[in-house]
């Protein structure tokens, strides 16, 4: 039996929010994104937002020249602050 996914509600909204403010994805982003894809309960909107996040990394991949770069990488650790 498997355990439902329910995401805090303003979660998806944040995570693109931080994405689009960074400029890239972290492996956090990434956990976050396979967690959201999992919940049964996401809009059509919220679907669509996902969809257009992922095409937006497939495209920044295809084209490494471009200046920004949607990439995997890792949140930055509070030692460097």
């Amino acid at each position: 039996m498997q355990t439902p996914v329910n995401l805090i509600p303003s979660a998806l909204g944040e995570l693109f929010a931080e994405v689009n403010h960074r400029g890239y994805i972290t492996v956090a982003d990434r956990y976050g994104l396979l967690a959201a894809i999992f919940d049964e309960t996401l809009t059509e909107d919220d679907k669509r937002s996902i969809d257009r996040l992922l095409r937006s990394v497939c495209r920044a991949l295809n084209n490494t020249h471009q200046s920004s770069v949607f990439e995997a990488r890792e949140a930055p650790t509070a030692q460097g602050s």
